[in-house]
Protein backbone atom coordinates (compact mmCIF):
# COMPACT_ATOMS: atom_id res chain seq x y z
CA UNK A 1 0.00 0.00 0.00
CA UNK A 2 2.82 2.45 1.09
CA UNK A 3 4.61 1.88 -2.40
CA UNK A 4 1.80 1.87 -4.21
CA UNK A 5 0.91 5.77 -2.83
CA UNK A 6 4.22 6.72 -3.03
CA UNK A 7 4.77 5.12 -6.50
CA UNK A 8 1.55 7.50 -7.41
CA UNK A 9 3.10 10.45 -5.79
CA UNK A 10 5.66 10.26 -7.90
CA UNK A 11 3.70 9.70 -11.03
CA UNK A 12 2.28 13.00 -10.16
CA UNK A 13 4.98 15.21 -8.95
CA UNK A 14 6.90 14.31 -12.09
CA UNK A 15 3.77 14.54 -14.63
CA UNK A 16 3.37 18.07 -12.83
CA UNK A 17 7.15 18.69 -13.27
CA UNK A 18 6.63 17.89 -17.11
CA UNK A 19 4.28 19.91 -17.72
CA UNK A 20 5.58 23.27 -15.38
CA UNK A 21 9.37 22.62 -17.31
CA UNK A 22 7.61 22.63 -21.00
CA UNK A 23 6.53 26.61 -20.17
CA UNK A 24 10.11 27.87 -19.69
CA UNK A 25 12.14 28.67 -22.36
CA UNK A 26 15.85 28.46 -21.78
CA UNK A 27 17.26 25.59 -20.14
CA UNK A 28 18.95 28.03 -17.70
CA UNK A 29 15.31 29.00 -16.71
CA UNK A 30 14.67 25.04 -16.77
CA UNK A 31 18.13 25.01 -14.49
CA UNK A 32 17.11 27.19 -12.28
CA UNK A 33 13.76 26.00 -11.56
CA UNK A 34 15.10 22.15 -11.40
CA UNK A 35 17.11 23.41 -8.82
CA UNK A 36 14.18 25.01 -6.87
CA UNK A 37 11.65 22.98 -7.14
CA UNK A 38 13.25 20.08 -7.43
CA UNK A 39 16.38 19.41 -5.99
CA UNK A 40 16.71 22.14 -2.98
CA UNK A 41 13.66 20.32 -1.13
CA UNK A 42 15.33 17.18 -1.02
CA UNK A 43 18.36 19.15 0.29
CA UNK A 44 16.43 20.76 3.03
CA UNK A 45 15.36 17.19 3.84
CA UNK A 46 18.80 15.85 4.22
CA UNK A 47 19.48 19.17 6.67
CA UNK A 48 21.23 21.54 4.05
CA UNK A 49 20.35 25.50 4.17
CA UNK A 50 20.63 27.89 1.07
CA UNK A 51 18.89 28.28 -2.21
CA UNK A 52 19.70 28.55 -5.76
CA UNK A 53 22.57 27.44 -6.58
CA UNK A 54 24.53 27.44 -2.83
CA UNK A 55 23.90 25.55 0.31
CA UNK A 56 25.51 24.87 3.65
CA UNK A 57 25.28 22.32 6.13
CA UNK A 58 27.72 24.49 8.83
CA UNK A 59 28.01 23.57 12.63
CA UNK A 60 29.79 25.11 15.34
CA UNK A 61 33.19 23.83 13.94
CA UNK A 62 32.77 23.82 10.79
CA UNK A 63 32.02 25.45 7.65
CA UNK A 64 30.51 22.64 5.29
CA UNK A 65 29.29 23.78 1.41
CA UNK A 66 27.73 22.33 -1.14
CA UNK A 67 27.66 24.62 -4.75
CA UNK A 68 26.08 23.71 -8.24
CA UNK A 69 28.44 24.69 -10.96
CA UNK A 70 27.21 25.67 -14.28
CA UNK A 71 30.19 25.25 -17.25
CA UNK A 72 31.36 28.28 -18.66
CA UNK A 73 30.56 26.27 -22.21
CA UNK A 74 26.70 26.51 -21.94
CA UNK A 75 24.24 28.14 -24.46
CA UNK A 76 20.38 28.82 -24.34
CA UNK A 77 19.76 25.67 -25.74
CA UNK A 78 22.44 23.11 -23.76
CA UNK A 79 23.95 23.20 -20.42
CA UNK A 80 26.25 21.06 -18.01
CA UNK A 81 26.48 21.40 -14.29
CA UNK A 82 28.40 19.29 -11.34
CA UNK A 83 28.47 19.57 -7.36
CA UNK A 84 31.38 20.68 -5.59
CA UNK A 85 31.87 20.33 -1.48
CA UNK A 86 33.91 22.22 0.76
CA UNK A 87 34.20 21.18 4.16
CA UNK A 88 36.45 23.58 6.53
CA UNK A 89 37.67 24.37 10.08
CA UNK A 90 36.16 27.61 11.49
CA UNK A 91 39.71 27.73 13.44
CA UNK A 92 41.52 26.48 10.26
CA UNK A 93 39.47 29.43 8.28
CA UNK A 94 39.85 32.09 11.01
CA UNK A 95 43.99 31.12 10.84
CA UNK A 96 43.84 31.02 6.74
CA UNK A 97 42.02 34.74 6.75
CA UNK A 98 44.39 36.01 9.11
CA UNK A 99 47.38 34.94 6.90
CA UNK A 100 45.40 36.04 3.80
CA UNK A 101 43.12 39.09 4.47
CA UNK A 102 41.97 38.49 0.80
CA UNK A 103 39.83 35.51 2.03
CA UNK A 104 35.80 36.01 2.16
CA UNK A 105 34.59 35.48 5.95
CA UNK A 106 33.44 32.14 4.70
CA UNK A 107 34.21 29.53 2.12
CA UNK A 108 32.55 29.54 -1.11
CA UNK A 109 31.55 25.99 -2.41
CA UNK A 110 32.76 26.35 -5.50
CA UNK A 111 35.98 27.69 -5.06
CA UNK A 112 39.00 26.44 -4.27
CA UNK A 113 41.27 27.70 -1.73
CA UNK A 114 44.02 25.34 -0.47
CA UNK A 115 45.01 22.54 0.75
CA UNK A 116 43.77 23.56 4.08
CA UNK A 117 40.07 22.93 3.15
CA UNK A 118 38.73 19.87 1.84
CA UNK A 119 37.37 20.29 -1.53
CA UNK A 120 36.13 17.98 -4.13
CA UNK A 121 33.71 17.38 -6.67
CA UNK A 122 30.89 14.90 -6.68
CA UNK A 123 32.15 12.48 -9.31
CA UNK A 124 34.90 12.11 -7.15
CA UNK A 125 33.22 10.82 -4.54
CA UNK A 126 31.50 8.06 -6.63
CA UNK A 127 32.50 4.35 -7.37
CA UNK A 128 33.33 5.95 -10.68
CA UNK A 129 35.86 8.12 -9.41
CA UNK A 130 35.62 10.84 -12.28
CA UNK A 131 34.45 14.10 -12.84
CA UNK A 132 30.62 14.18 -13.49
CA UNK A 133 28.53 16.69 -15.34
CA UNK A 134 24.66 16.48 -15.86
CA UNK A 135 23.46 17.84 -19.05
CA UNK A 136 20.92 19.37 -19.53
CA UNK A 137 18.37 20.82 -22.67
CA UNK A 138 14.79 20.99 -23.74
CA UNK A 139 14.82 17.05 -24.39
CA UNK A 140 16.36 15.86 -20.91
CA UNK A 141 13.71 14.77 -17.88
CA UNK A 142 14.33 17.21 -15.55
CA UNK A 143 12.77 14.71 -12.75
CA UNK A 144 15.16 12.34 -13.70
CA UNK A 145 18.54 15.04 -13.76
CA UNK A 146 16.98 15.70 -10.12
CA UNK A 147 16.63 12.14 -9.00
CA UNK A 148 20.46 11.62 -9.79
CA UNK A 149 22.00 14.52 -8.44
CA UNK A 150 19.71 14.51 -4.90
CA UNK A 151 21.23 10.50 -5.39
CA UNK A 152 24.55 11.25 -5.52
CA UNK A 153 24.78 14.33 -2.64
CA UNK A 154 22.92 11.97 -0.11
CA UNK A 155 24.46 8.82 -1.20
CA UNK A 156 27.76 9.74 -1.59
CA UNK A 157 28.50 13.73 -0.94
CA UNK A 158 26.64 14.23 2.54
CA UNK A 159 28.33 11.47 4.06
CA UNK A 160 32.01 12.26 3.09
CA UNK A 161 30.90 15.97 4.02
CA UNK A 162 30.15 14.39 7.79
CA UNK A 163 33.45 11.87 7.86
CA UNK A 164 35.35 15.55 7.53
CA UNK A 165 33.71 16.97 10.77
CA UNK A 166 35.94 14.44 13.25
Amino acid sequence: MVCEIMCVFIFVVCKQAKIHFSTLSSVQDIYRVLLRDLVAPELRAMGFKGSGSRYHLDDQEFWARLGFQASAYNTSKAMRFTANLCVVSRSVWDSARSERPYLPESPAPNVYYGTFTWHTRIGRLMPHKADLWWDLDHATEPAVIADEVVTAIRDFGLPAMRQQFR
